[in-house]
C-alpha cells in the first residue's frame, strides 16, 4: 500500500505503521505485493493465489520451505541483495 511514496517518507511511514501494529495488538490484515514490506511489518504471511491461501507462516518458516513464497522472494531484489526480512521485524 505505500509503493507510490518516496522512499525516505515510505521508510518513515513503514515504522510509524509497525509501531501502530505493535501497539494496538490487534489483528491488522494488510494487503500488498511487496514481500520486503510484508516481512517487516507482519508476524504472519499469507500467500494468495486465485483467493486460495497457498502458503502461510512467518517469513523466517515461508523462507525455509520450497513454494511460492521462496520463487517470488527469489525474483524481487532489495537494494540488489535477496529478499530479507528487516532489522527487528518479527
Amino acid at each position: 500500500p505505500l509503493g507510490a511514496l518516496d522512499p525516505m517518507i515510505r521508510y518513515d511511514l513503514q515504522q510509524d505503521l509497525r509501531a501502530i501494529f505493535q501497539r494496538l495488538r490487534k489483528t491488522v490484515v494488510l494487503v500488498t505485493h511487496d514481500l520486503s514490506e510484508a516481512a517487516f511489518l507482519g508476524d504472519t504471511l499469507v500467500l494468495l493465489r486465485a483467493g486460495r491461501i497457498v502458503q502461510q507462516g512467518t517469513h523466517e518458516q515461508l523462507m525455509r520451505v520450497p513454494g511460492p513464497y521462496l520463487r517470488i522472494a527469489n525474483l524481487q531484489l532489495v537494494d540488489g541483495r535477496q529478499l530479507q526480512a528487516r532489522e527487528g521485524s518479527a
